[in-house]
């Protein structure tokens, strides 16, 4: 897993983790994975380590 999604077990937060596979000729990633998770675009979202 991430340092990100370490961080949302170990603080106890409810999460789940949805995982597609990345076709390379498709366009942005953010809306490729909601098409494939059958999803809206706006509920997608990147974990971002700072």
């Amino acid at each position: 897993m991430t340092p990100g999604v370490d961080e949302v077990v170990n603080d106890g937060c409810a999460h789940r983790v949805l995982s597609y596979e990345h076709d390379p000729a498709r366009g942005p990633y953010g809306l490729e994975a909601a098409d494939a998770l059958g999803v809206e675009p706006g509920q997608v979202f990147k974990t971002l380590v700072v």
